[in-house]
């Protein structure tokens, strides 16, 4: 396993210690070159730039920490030290190999099917909210009217040279929102042109 960051692992908490035998009480303090190196470096461990060009001192991790044992036959304990090295020989998992290219490409095609998926769910449930008549009378109606009209005006006291047709789109939103025709949904429950489309047709 290669530690990132500098980590201290304690396996026996004080109060864990007053449960179990004495001889159980193990502490240990696994950190790894990379780390080692990166702090010393002032560099973010997590940095990818960083993290692919020093992909040798992520090979070299080692523990320090030391055993509580019981003598056995006595109630007194002696410390055991402990250290140990480990050195990674083969890393196929290494990310920035190009066999693992393949991999990454299966991930990304994963993500994109699933954001698809929830985009589509979020437009289903917007676009459901706009059905619940307390909601759409009480607040979105109103509201939304009240939006065009600051729209209108702006559009009248400063007409755009790059979208002659505003005021004229804006008139049309607001003969919707009167005639209650605004926020529709297709047969499949979402609106035909997209998300909220209406709202930023303006």
């Amino acid at each position: 396993m290669i530690l990132l960051t500098l980590a201290s692992i304690l396996l026996a908490s004080p109060e864990q210690q007053t449960r179990i035998p004495r001889k159980l009480a193990l502490y240990l303090f696994t950190t790894s070159a990379y780390a080692l190196y990166a702090s010393f470096k002032g560099e973010d461990p997590m940095n990818p730039g960083f993290y692919n060009r020093h992909a040798a001192w992520r090979r070299l991790s080692f523990t320090l920490g030391y055993d509580d044992e019981k003598i056995p036959g006595t109630d007194a304990t002696e410390q055991a030290k402990i250290f140990g090295l480990k050195y990674l020989i083969v890393n196929k998992r290494e990310p920035g190999l190009a066999r693992n290219d393949k991999y990454f490409k299966i991930i990304e095609a994963n993500l994109r099917a699933q954001y698809r998926g929830f985009g589509n769910l979020f437009e289903k449930v917007t676009y459901h909210v706009t059905t619940i008549k307390s909601f759409r009378e009480g607040v979105l109606l109103p509201q939304f009217r009240a939006y065009l009209q600051i729209k209108r005006q702006e559009a009248s006291q400063t007409p755009s040279t790059t979208d002659p047709d505003r005021l004229t789109r804006i008139d049309n939103l607001l003969a919707r929102v009167n005639t209650d025709t605004v926020f529709m949904l297709n047969q499949d429950g979402v609106a035909p042109s997209g998300p909220i489309a209406d709202a930023r047709a303006p």
